[in-house]
């Protein structure tokens, strides 16, 4: 599944953090690389055209890989993926909610496969 293919199928915006999770694992080859400060100081992963969403959104999916990389289990990691979402629904968002959740557990398997082999080292 290429980039554009996740982007057309499974973004609904602001985004869900297990679908930008997903999506910077498949951009970036690392963490250090997804976390790497740009000229901005903000993270690559955050000024790449290629992950779309909102800035919050994609500093949640940031946060969420970031737990995981500090030794979380995946279902904690995505537990607090679920409790994100549903803070961006009571936030203005609620029109988008059961969309986004639906494609965020659709990407759940590719998430957990992706996080088994992603370089998490620093």
């Amino acid at each position: 599944m290429t980039l554009i293919e996740l982007d057309q199928n499974s973004f609904v915006y602001p985004g869900h953090p297990v679908v930008l999770a997903v999506m910077i694992m498949k951009k970036f080859a690392s963490w250090k690389e997804a976390s790497a400060r740009t000229k901005y100081t903000f993270p690559a992963a955050l000024g790449s055209q290629e992950i779309p969403g909102a800035g919050g959104a994609v500093y949640s999916a940031l946060d969420v890989l970031k737990r995981i990389k500090l030794g979380i289990s995946c279902e904690d990691a995505l537990a607090e993926a679920n409790r994100v979402w549903k803070i961006e629904r009571d936030n203005g968002y609620a029109h988008n909610y059961a969309e986004g959740q639906k494609k965020a557990e659709a990407l759940i398997p590719l998430f957990k496969e992706l996080i088994k082999s992603w370089d998490f080292s620093d």
